[in-house]
């Protein structure tokens, strides 16, 4: 660590020589040097023939410390052996250069040339340079402590420095008004510069810094740093890495800069600050504000930014009132008082444990309720909602959400697309809406009481739910259903747990071939109305395999004209890739394709992948068949999932997972239990292909292969 000092006004120079320097006489060779003078030390104490470096006007000169001079100045020489009055004493720091003798004074001298003076050096004595000007601080690369303030105690050099309790009038300045000039360098550093307009530089590492009182500029650099701004208009820059930001009372000026910044205000700060994170998934955590308390304005920059509401009363925030595109926004209603800050780059609310009700925009935003009966509703976007403890109402709006209920009694409804829904624990109703949406169950006591309502009726073409029960053991529950009148191919029932739990559903489809398909068998293809049980079928991954059960379902014109999401989907020749299929493939909306392609390896971590047929509508020679008047359908059991060959397109045979008998009709499901009457605990359950859970995803997957114009198998 190193240590410069402003000495400015208090360095002389003398003409002479240390033996002249020591007689008691008359000086007439001492010269105030004038410019920017600064002395830089190594660790700010002088010991006897110490070399330093004294700076006159950016012009450095190479200085040896010889000892501690002290003067003693009369108003008159020897007058019969006798010296005049004393006018004053003070201590120096004498240097040796090669161009003669310079001595520091902190205090100055109180003599002028031509008046007596005694002088005598203890060439032994060490010099602390602690002068009342500002001082600059430097840090080395270890881990510093640098506590600036007054009061007594010690001082300790090396790369674990610590610099304290200097007196009053030292370069630390103290909690005085000495402006200070503090650098940390390397290390996890702890600088705290008092009172005064001060300058400090964490450097790398994770530092804490405090500028206390005064107009600072304080730098965190590189590292997870933690920032107070202290009294005064601050100006505060968070650097690299995760920070935590203070600004403190006044007006301050804060950057987050790059990284995941946390920037803190209690509602108490009487300044308008001015806070721009930056880039990173920041976090503005607030408390309330007035008109007259508060910042002016905080932008979360790039990233996806959070404001957490750091209080214990009732909080409403709706960014889409709170947040535009110039900030000119009407105030938003925070509990008894105005929100008036203007808001830039928001994405995401963070509550308290008060009763919230948090509203998002049309991004992509992510609300956390936290404790409370909170009220959350996420808008446009594809959002994150969480209620957390409480009975809350949550509302996922357009897009494709992921909602959570956490603990107590909640009502959720994921509105349009495709979501994604876990209740939690308590007693949810839980509505999918439109979209094709997956409610998730952890346990059977989060399961207990809760109703789900899969999709919203058979005006509806595009809605297809399911419930996944994938993180519980295959045989800890029982799935009991019969035919959902209104959704017509969906089921209603319930699931009913070994524990004694219970929960309630409606709303799933089908899986299923459609007549005329060519399924590869022993005897070569073989239209799958054709087929019969027993017969043997060429399956991708163990062969020749026996169907042990087929059933079929036929749909008439007025069926389909009322239900026009029953109607199939066409895939055309080719239209995979690879030229598969080699015919016009018709399948059942929910009936999932092997996709096979290095876009769904780097999406999934796994090169095969199974998609229901409705997802890849859109792309090259896939539409749905909506001149169809009539269509049957068939279903295709082994003794285990399977991907067999259907006019020559790998396809899946029917999945009896948790929600699988949902596919037909109530004689046909009481029938394969009849096959099957441990298809709870079978392999059967277990997909032969990873399906992905997220539509969004799936989504994406298709985009990237039409962007890229590439293939689904190859």
């Amino acid at each position: 660590m190193s240590v410069t000092l402003d000495v400015t006004s208090n360095l002389y120079s003398y003409s002479g020589d240390l033996i002249s320097l020591g007689d008691v006489a008359v000086l007439p060779n001492f010269g105030n040097v004038s410019g920017d003078i600064s002395i830089t030390d190594d660790d700010g104490t002088l010991a006897p023939s110490e070399v330093t470096t004294i700076s006159i006007d950016g012009s450095d000169e190479t200085a040896t410390y010889v000892g501690t001079a002290t003067f003693n100045g009369y108003d008159s020489g020897l007058l019969g052996g006798v010296l005049g009055a004393l006018l004053g004493s003070t201590e120096a720091a004498v240097f040796e250069t090669s161009t003669g003798l310079y001595l520091y004074a902190p205090d100055g001298f109180p003599v002028a040339s031509g008046l007596a003076t005694t002088i005598s050096i203890d060439t032994s004595a060490s010099f602390d340079l602690s002068p009342s000007n500002p001082g600059i601080v430097d840090g080395t690369s270890g881990d510093d402590n640098m506590d600036v303030y007054e009061g007594p105690g010690d001082y300790e050099d090396g790369d674990g420095d610590r610099i304290t309790d200097y007196d009053a009038g030292s370069i630390f300045g103290g909690y005085q008004s000495g402006d200070d000039t503090i650098y940390g360098y390397g290390g996890n550093d702890t600088i705290r510069a008092g009172s005064g307009d001060d300058i400090i530089d964490g450097g790398t590492g994770n530092d804490n810094l405090s500028g206390e009182a005064g107009d600072d500029t304080i730098s965190g650099g590189a590292g997870e740093d933690t920032i107070f701004g202290g009294a005064g208009n601050d100006s505060i820059s968070g650097g690299e890495g995760e920070d935590v930001i203070s600004g403190g009372t006044g007006h301050d000026i804060v950057y987050g800069g790059d990284g995941n910044d946390t920037w803190l205000a209690d509602g108490t700060d009487s300044g308008s600050d001015t806070v721009s994170l930056e880039d990173g998934d920041d976090i503005a955590e607030v408390g309330f504000f007035t008109p007259s308390v508060g910042p002016e304005s905080i932008d979360g920059g790039a990233g996806s930014d959070t404001i957490a509401l750091d209080a214990s009363v009732v909080a409403s925030f709706d960014l889409g009132v709170a947040l535009t595109d110039d900030g000119s926004a009407a105030d938003t209603t925070v509990g008894a008082t105005d929100f008036q800050t203007e808001l830039y780059n928001f994405e995401n609310i963070r509550g308290n444990d008060a009763n919230n009700v948090l509203i998002g925009n049309s991004e992509a935003n992510k609300l956390w309720g936290a404790g409370g009966t909170d009220e959350l509703s996420g808008g446009g976007g594809d959002d994150m909602l969480d209620g957390g403890d409480g009975d809350d109402t949550l509302s996922g709006g357009a897009g494709a959400d992921e909602i959570y209920g956490g603990a107590g009694v909640d009502q959720i409804d994921g509105g349009d697309d495709d979501d994604i829904i876990d209740g939690g624990a308590g007693a949810d109703i839980l509505s999918g809406g439109s979209g094709d949406d997956t409610f998730v169950v952890q346990s059977a006591a989060d399961a207990q009481g809760d109703v789900v309502i899969g999709g919203t009726g058979p005006d509806d073409t595009t809605d297809q739910d399911r419930i996944d029960l994938s993180a519980l053991d295959r045989g800890s529950y029982t799935i009991n259903a019969t035919e959902d009148t209104s959704d017509s191919g969906a089921l209603k029932g319930t699931v009913n747990f070994d524990t004694g739990e219970t929960l309630t559903f409606s709303g799933i489809e089908i899986i299923c071939f459609a007549a005329g398909t060519e399924i590869i068998t022993s005897e070569g293809p073989v239209n799958v109305e054709d087929l019969a049980v027993g017969a043997q079928v060429l399956t991708m991954d163990r062969g020749m395999q026996p169907v042990r059960w087929i059933g079929s379902r036929a749909l008439g014109p007025q069926e389909l004209a009322a239900r026009p999401k029953l109607k199939p989907i066409r895939i055309s020749a080719g239209a995979l890739g690879n030229g598969t299929p080699m015919k016009d493939l018709v399948v059942s909306r929910q009936h999932r394709i092997l996709v096979r392609s290095v876009i769904a390896e780097r999406m999934f971590d796994v090169q095969e992948i199974l998609v229901a047929a409705i997802k890849l509508v859109g792309l090259p020679g896939i539409e749905v068949v909506e001149d169809a008047d009539s269509v049957e359908y068939f279903h295709i059991l082994f003794d285990q999932h399977e991907i067999i060959f259907s006019n020559s397109a790998a396809t899946e045979s029917l999945f009896t997972g948790p929600e699988a008998l949902k596919a037909v009709t109530e004689d046909a499901r009481a029938e394969i239990l009849e096959l099957f009457p441990d298809i709870a605990t079978r392999t059967a359950l277990l997909p032969v292909r990873h399906i992905p859970e997220k539509g969004a995803w799936v989504k994406r997957l298709v985009e990237r292969h039409a962007k890229n114009n590439k293939a689904l198998m190859n």
